[in-house]
């Protein structure tokens, strides 16, 4: 069974990774793999003049895609669907006069949401908890 040490402290603890930097390459020690051609994988290709399209001229080639807008929307077109209601989702609600509250006045209605707001942190009353080794949990 082995151990594990916990440091303690306000600093976090090190991860272990190894420090990472940004370094200048160094030419001396670059090796490039060399590449060959491999005759099995040559494939033959003959175009005949004219069987390839190449535009000419001051503006780029088009890629094929189609033309995309904003178009406004056509009424006569536009279909909604009929929504009809289904007697069997249908509920019985008898409310009592009395029974429900409702708020009136010139000020909205609250939400019940609590009010929050940004504080600053106050470190006296700041806890920190202590994180122990558990046992059951070691290998």
């Amino acid at each position: 069974m082995g151990s594990t040490a916990t440091e303690k402290g306000y600093d976090p603890a090190a991860n272990g990774d190894p420090v990472t930097a940004v370094n200048a390459p160094v030419p001396a020690v670059i090796v490039y793999a060399e590449t060959l051609l491999d005759p099995s994988f040559a494939t033959y290709t003959y175009a005949p003049v004219g069987s390839t399209a190449t535009d000419q001229g001051p503006d780029p080639a088009a890629n094929g895609d189609p033309v995309t807008a904003v178009n406004a929307p056509v009424p006569a077109v536009i279909v909604y669907a009929e929504t009809l209601p289904d007697p069997s989702f249908a509920t019985y609600t008898y409310a009592p006069v009395g029974s429900t509250a409702t708020e009136s006045g010139f000020v909205p209605a609250a939400n019940g949401d609590p009010v929050t707001a940004v504080n600053a942190p106050v470190p006296a009353v700041m806890l920190y908890a202590e994180t122990l080794p558990e046992h059951s949990f070691a290998v």
